[in-house]
């Protein structure tokens, strides 16, 4: 007799699987280009490359992992060399940036709006401004219940309706200013129509 196979709960999505590789999302946890940030962000890929090098894909993905943990030993070598502090002090800078911002163990309404953001128009959904903001509310008040590292539960696993609804009042999150947050993130929307005549109306 076979014996029966239990099914295993599925797990719950990490809040970071879904923040996608939009420009807003790159900019907000990756840094813009020539920041502290982004070079902190570039260190911590390519010096971690040999460890996932057997992972590529591609030989083209290999070379490139190649070549950047070998720029990256040369840079920090190279700095070193030349007492060079600017150099350690902007990396220093640019990972305590990226900490503040860590996807994985912070709630902040940035995460949310893009995890929100990209949820919303996954395989080209359309989607307006206050559908995000209230998923991102729902994510932020989900995460906070469930605890580090942030994620967010199957349906099944999901808190109750009431109990979302509870930490949203407790924690006052419909009270973030999340429309200024959707300006400083540069997320766009659909144009909605014109209020008023069509162009070109008059009166018969």
């Amino acid at each position: 007799m076979t014996p029966r196979t239990v099914p295993q709960p599925v797990p719950a999505v990490p809040l970071w699987d879904i923040l996608g590789v939009s420009n807003s999302s790159i900019a907000c946890f990756f840094g813009k280009s020539e920041s502290d940030q982004a070079l902190a962000s570039w260190l911590c890929y390519a010096l971690n490359a040999s460890s996932i090098y057997n992972y590529a894909r591609t030989p083209e993905e290999k070379k490139l992992m190649k070549t950047a943990f070998e720029k990256a030993v040369r840079m920090i070598g190279q700095a070193a060399l030349n007492y060079d502090e600017e150099f350690f002090a902007r990396w220093t800078r640019g990972r305590k940036e990226l900490k503040a911002i860590d996807p994985r163990v912070r709630l902040t309404p940035e995460i949310s709006l893009l995890a929100a953001y990209n949820f919303c128009t996954a395989s080209g959904c359309k989607t307006s401004q206050t559908e995000v903001i209230q998923t991102a509310i729902d994510f932020l008040a989900i995460a906070r219940i469930n605890g580090l590292p942030n994620r967010i539960p199957r349906p099944s696993q999901k808190p109750t309706r009431a109990q979302i609804d509870a930490e949203i009042e407790r924690g006052g999150l419909k009270t973030i200013g999340w429309r200024a947050y959707i300006k400083k993130l540069g997320v766009t929307f659909p144009d909605r129509g014109k209020r008023g005549r069509p162009t070109g109306w008059r009166k018969r």
